[in-house]
């Protein structure tokens, strides 16, 4: 099973990994957004406030 992590910046949809964990897709989204969090399946997050619109999301992709 993979996990996608995708998103937003400046309101541009972004696809910013591929993970096989859950736990390694989430260290690519806090490594994108710069905020500690945990995803449920497409649940957003949103980041820094300074960096305008940007978020992750985590999805799981059946393979």
């Amino acid at each position: 099973m993979k996990f996608l992590v995708q998103g937003e910046l400046n309101h541009t949809p972004v696809k910013w990994g591929e993970a096989d964990t859950r736990e390694e897709a989430e260290v690519i989204a806090r490594r994108e957004i710069g905020e500690e969090f945990h995803l449920e399946d497409g649940q957003k997050v949103w980041g820094d406030p300074h960096r305008y619109g940007v978020f992750a999301q985590v999805t799981k992709v059946e393979e």
